[in-house]
């Protein structure tokens, strides 16, 4: 049973007369009820996936490769283990299972969103992490980013992986349903799902969902979202420093066609997602600060108009304001990484409840009672809400 009917059952066993036909107001439901463990344990398993029908381009003084690989982290529904202490190489519960695959951002890796993970796992999902070959921190001649568009095609591949279960995933034979399918990420891994999810050149059909966080899109091309297009979930904070929301994450949320959401962290960073920050920067005015000073530099260092040389010449963008990253002075105070962390759980919950199970409260929680419930959230749907 979803939350908020377990919250508008609470309100009502309260009513001193069931016969009483007058009517409460609808109970505000928090978002620490939506990003709350489900039902199922949760189990993981790391292991490295190899696709030797495609290559690795040469970076910096590293030379091209014949193949690509893939170290993953798989999050999965189990007999065992809890959101917080999954279960190592647990025996996952017999599927099959909806699965996402979520693609980290640059300079990160496949365990930066293992909360997400652990979280979606225990409400009965497969959460397939990778770390790609050229974006992530320990990258071979430097994390670049313009291995991106070969990133939207590993999602492809893991997902056809996983779906298979041959091999080192023959523990994973039937626990994934193919036919419910999310992309998802986070910064650059937002512009690698939505290339993987609707850039017709490396476009995956199977995908029903796109979660996108915090994603660098004003290099997208503005015919990208079009009809067709899966429903869309976007989170941004608007104190962004390194992908601004008003290039970004708001003229794509305006391109999309229905069911989209855009929920908006007022005074939320781009360092403040994943986990790693909620550990280490909770304390520090603004998270931007230290990711700056760790990634800001690096970009910068990039030639302008990296990510758009990838697309074709001629072609109409999303945006014009692609705003280099960490210029200006930095907004003080900021919203905490684990505050950042529970809206971003509670968000994802409830769009994939509304989208893949029809849930007509988690919907309409999202659309309007989110925003209800937390004054530091502000959100834009169309399409969720009954």
């Amino acid at each position: 049973m979803r939350p908020f009917v377990l919250a508008l059952l609470a309100a009502c066993s309260s009513t001193p007369d069931a016969t009483d036909d007058t009517t409460s107001e609808t109970p505000i439901v928090p978002a620490d009820t939506w990003a709350a463990p489900g039902a199922h344990g949760v189990g993981v398993r790391t292991l490295t996936l190899v696709d030797d029908r495609r290559g690795t381009p040469a970076n910096g003084d590293q030379a091209a490769l014949d193949t690509r690989t893939l170290p993953v982290e798989i999050w999965y529904p189990s007999d065992v283990g809890t959101v917080d202490g999954p279960t190592r190489n647990a025996d996952p519960q017999a599927g099959p299972f909806p699965v996402m695959v979520f693609a980290h951002g640059f300079m990160s890796g496949k365990n930066d969103h293992a909360l997400l993970g652990a979280t979606l796992a225990s409400r009965g999902w497969v959460f397939v992490a990778p770390t790609f070959p050229l974006s992530n921190l320990s990258a071979p001649g430097g994390a670049t980013v313009m291995d991106v568009l070969n990133q939207a095609d590993d999602m492809g591949f893991l997902l056809d992986e996983v779906i298979a279960g041959e091999g080192d995933l023959s523990w994973i034979t039937g626990v994934v349903d193919g036919e419910q399918v999310a992309f998802g990420g986070m910064s650059l891994g937002g512009t690698t799902t939505m290339l993987a999810s609707l850039y017709e050149p490396t476009r995956d059909d199977r995908v029903d969902a796109i979660v996108a966080v915090a994603p660098a899109t004003c290099m997208l091309p503005l015919d990208a979202f079009a009809a067709d297009e899966p429903p869309i979930l976007f989170v941004h904070g608007d104190a962004d420093a390194f992908v601004p929301l008003t290039g970004n994450s708001q003229p794509a949320w305006d391109a999309s066609d229905d069911p989209k959401v855009l929920v908006t962290l007022k005074a939320g960073t781009h360092t403040g997602f994943p986990d790693a920050t909620a550990a280490l920067f909770d304390a520090v005015p603004n998270a931007d600060s230290i990711g700056c000073s760790a990634a800001g530099a690096v970009l910068n260092s990039m030639s302008d108009g990296a990510l758009t040389a990838l697309i074709p010449e001629g072609t109409t963008l999303l945006s014009d304001e692609c705003a280099a990253p960490c210029v200006g002075e930095l907004v003080t105070p900021t919203m905490k990484p684990v505050r950042q962390g529970l809206l971003l759980r509670a968000s994802v919950d409830a769009f994939l409840a509304s989208v893949f199970d029809g849930d007509a409260e988690a919907g309409a929680w999202l659309s309007t009672g989110l925003a209800e419930a937390e004054s530091d959230v502000s959100v834009q749907a169309e399409g969720l809400a009954p």
